[in-house]
């Protein structure tokens, strides 16, 4: 049954500026970012618990995010949690890459001031 989860788009470095590897599997690389790569995703462990029962398997599996499919490359370990971007947001349960480079970039400088804590008044449109 289909499932509204949260989730963000993120750079290849967003897991390894953070000093987080995956409990299962692998992390994003740049060359997920290649044209013609297939799109890939990481569970967070809360999502891969109560989804898909802990399955150990689960990594290089296929699932559907809108509609389209993403392979599992990996799981994050118990108790990571990284909110969403916006107020009231949730925390995220899933990540994939962003094959846009406007997308890439507007992740890496939030996620730069977000680290800093710096405050600014850019707004991207």
């Amino acid at each position: 049954m289909p499932e509204r989860i949260p989730g963000l788009r993120v750079s290849a470095d967003f897991f390894r500026v953070l000093g987080v590897a995956p409990h299962l599997g692998r992390n994003f690389t740049k060359e997920d970012d290649e044209p013609g790569s297939q799109r890939v995703a990481i569970l967070g462990e809360s999502l891969w618990h109560r989804r898909y029962n802990d399955d150990r398997e689960i990594v290089g599996k296929s699932i559907r995010i809108d509609g389209e499919p993403y392979t599992v490359i990996g799981v994050l370990p118990r108790g990571f949690q990284f909110l969403g971007t916006m107020p009231m947001s949730s925390a995220v349960e899933i990540w994939t890459r962003s094959n846009e480079l406007m997308q890439q970039t507007l992740a890496v400088w939030s996620m730069c001031f977000l680290l800093a804590g710096v405050r600014t008044n850019v707004i991207a449109t």
